[in-house]
């Protein structure tokens, strides 16, 4: 049983409430308090707890070998909030400069290395990446992610009216500096562009979009 469940699993998150009774430091620290797990997403377990880290190993190297096949994709997610832990353990793997932003991409890659590195050997067949999301988008600075792991960028606040390397639109650049952060590290990637979020029902994004698949290819 692991610490993730489905946000539409009610017996798992049953069994959550359950383990937060019994393993409170599981959960994570918020303002001083430890919160469960619900079907709002809006927080993380503490990724910095070896019981955690242990538990979704496991979970996730049952579901490798019981529900996919050789040439299959496995991407580790966080649940759809940006709420981390708080505790001193999680916090002091934050440099400096991504708590000045408010951002945790060395944890999420510091914890994506030790739960699914071991995996990679285990199931050789299998791809094995995480997603690069919401306050983690950018490459971490105080790790450096396991090779053999893909990058998914869900850049899903990009703009679509200007082009992805237009040095003007101040929204954009932000996101081609990180696309280029992760070309230096070097990681197979992909990018998952939610263009139904750009308003394009609105306004024509062709010229854009061809734009940027050029711009990917430099």
């Amino acid at each position: 049983a692991g610490i993730y469940v489905d946000r539409s699993n009610q017996e798992g998150y049953a069994h959550l409430a359950g383990m937060f009774q019994d393993h409170p430091e599981r959960f994570p620290l918020i303002t001083g308090k430890r919160i469960p797990l619900t079907g709002d997403q809006r927080y993380q377990p503490c990724t910095s707890n070896p019981d955690v880290i242990a538990l979704m190993r496991a979970t996730a190297d049952a579901f490798l070998s019981q529900r996919m096949r050789a040439g299959d994709e496995f991407t580790l997610f966080n649940d759809d909030g940006t709420g981390w832990c708080q505790c001193p353990y999680c916090a002091a793997l934050d440099p400096p400069e991504e708590k000045e932003l408010r951002f945790v991409s060395t944890r999420f890659w510091i914890f994506a290395n030790v739960l699914l590195g071991p995996l990679v050997d285990r199931h050789p067949d299998i791809k094995l990446g995480a997603i690069a999301y919401q306050n983690f988008q950018r490459a971490p600075v105080g790790v450096t992610p396991d090779p053999r792991l893909y990058v998914h960028k869900a850049y899903n606040r990009r703009c679509y009216r200007h082009a992805l390397d237009d040095p003007d639109c101040p929204v954009n650049r932000v996101f081609h500096e990180y696309f280029q952060e992760w070309s230096r590290l070097g990681n197979a990637s992909y990018t998952w562009d939610q263009v139904d979020a750009s308003a394009m029902k609105y306004m024509p994004t062709e010229h854009t979009f061809i734009n940027q698949l050029k711009a990917f290819h430099e």
